[in-house]
């Protein structure tokens, strides 16, 4: 936090801010940041799965089984390009606004090929409504160890 003040704009975050901290001047903006996952069911997803059977926790060697399972992870990234959050493939974008009822919602659709395919698919599909928030301006939330401890 305290090299993010010599930057300008001074952004800084929201959260685990230490008990007794006071705000003298509000923020000239503030913002919400959520992470967005496709919320299709499987049965409506195209099929990108993991391969293989992940690796077994062993209670007895600790760092062996983090670290046969950090090189699944790591390996996975080259099998696997697609999931609910991330696309790791070129890809196009398809923005548009939708009504549900009253509320206005933001829908953004992924689209991306196979390798070695030259056909589109819809890859990620996310929906976020746009009244989903309140009025209020966003505020500094406390660690709440610090709290307890």
């Amino acid at each position: 936090v305290r090299g993010r003040l010599g930057r300008d704009p001074v952004m800084l975050p929201g959260g685990n801010w230490p008990l007794g901290t006071r705000v003298k001047k509000l923020p000239d903006f503030a913002w919400r940041i959520d992470m967005v996952r496709d919320e299709r069911p499987d049965s409506e997803r195209i099929l990108f799965s993991p391969s293989g059977t992940p690796p077994e926790f062993d209670v007895n060697d600790i760092h062996g089984s983090y670290r046969l399972i950090a090189a699944r992870h790591a390996a996975q990234i080259a099998k696997v390009r697609f999931s609910r959050g991330v696309v790791y493939q070129v890809n196009l974008g398809l923005v548009r606004f939708e009504r549900d009822g009253e509320v206005l919602v933001a829908c953004h659709d992924l689209y991306t090929h196979r390798l070695g395919k030259d056909q589109k698919e819809l890859i990620n599909t996310y929906r976020v409504p746009l009244q989903r928030f309140d009025e209020a301006r966003p505020q500094l939330r406390y660690d709440l160890s610090e709290e307890l401890g």
